[in-house]
């Protein structure tokens, strides 16, 4: 399985997009390969780790199984986690 599959095998995820970025925003910013939305239903899907990790039972081993995964492709060094809320706002 590659790692496009496990996000959804383990994590409650309700929408993942991935961009791809093929050159700099602007000049002299950091490379990066991509810019990762993973979008959840509820703030608990994301911050509760249990949940986050596909239960109690399966916790630790999602765990392990995600942190081989990555280790495999992100410079953990230069990753920028941000967390966001959406709204959406209705003009009459």
């Amino acid at each position: 399985m590659g790692h496009s599959n496990l996000p959804f095998d383990v994590h409650p995820v309700w929408n993942y997009v991935r961009n791809v970025i093929h050159e700099p925003v602007a000049p002299d910013t950091p490379h990066r390969d991509a810019i990762v939305e993973e979008r959840f239903r509820t703030p608990r899907d994301l911050l509760h780790v249990p949940t986050f990790f596909g239960g109690y039972l399966a916790m630790w081993r999602n765990v392990a199984r995600v942190a081989l995964d990555i280790r495999g492709f992100i410079d953990l060094g230069s990753l920028e986690t941000w967390l966001v809320r959406e709204r959406h706002v209705v003009c009459p």
